[in-house]
């Protein structure tokens, strides 16, 4: 079970490297539209706890700001495509 939560956390973050511009950090602006397409089907409640389980695994990192507008998160998870070559998911 493990096993497969952590693989499409890995698939979100693909998702969201590529929806990047800088390749460094992502608009929550950029990261909710990504995940109001791919996730429309699981109510968006739980979308937060998604980004709370990847920053977990070391995958994003939250960055607000003092009002708490501007909100970013960096994607520190790293050069992850071989990982995900590995289990043949298409994007």
């Amino acid at each position: 079970m493990e096993h497969e939560s952590i693989t499409f956390y890995i698939f979100l973050y693909r998702l969201f490297k590529q929806k990047a511009t800088n390749r460094v950090f992502i608009s929550f602006h950029c990261v909710r539209e990504v995940m109001r397409r791919r996730l429309h089907k699981i109510p968006r409640c739980l979308h937060y706890e998604f980004l709370k389980e990847m920053e977990n695994h070391n995958l994003i990192k939250r960055i607000g700001s003092q009002n708490g507008k501007n909100i970013k998160f960096e994607l520190v998870g790293g050069d992850i495509d071989n990982l995900l070559n590995q289990f043949n998911l298409p994007i």
